[in-house]
């Protein structure tokens, strides 16, 4: 995620409520919004209806961008080893 998504999206966690919320205050359309942030209409609808919780893939860079998931600390490092075994891995969680 770029600096400047991950600085605009810093504290704006809202609900899937207040999101589908937002898309009527605005009288903007799903399909006009998924169109101009390069989703398919079919992952925002599952995004605002909770068909997807967002771990991954699409659904997570939707649920980013509706502000529906917050996003992970830029600090944020996940120390598995690049090279070697799967145990090697392991052994770093224990």
């Amino acid at each position: 995620m770029s600096e400047s998504i991950r600085s605009e999206l810093a504290g704006l966690v809202r609900s899937r409520k207040e999101a589908r919320a937002w898309f009527k205050a605005t009288g903007t359309s799903v399909s006009d919004w998924a169109r101009s942030h390069g989703f398919q209409r079919a992952h925002v609808y599952a995004a605002l209806a909770g068909r997807t919780c967002g771990d991954r893939g699409h659904a997570h860079a939707v649920a980013m961008a509706l502000g529906i998931k917050s996003p992970p600390p830029a600090d944020f490092r996940f120390d598995v080893p690049s090279t070697g075994d799967r145990k090697e891995a392991i052994a770093l969680k224990a």
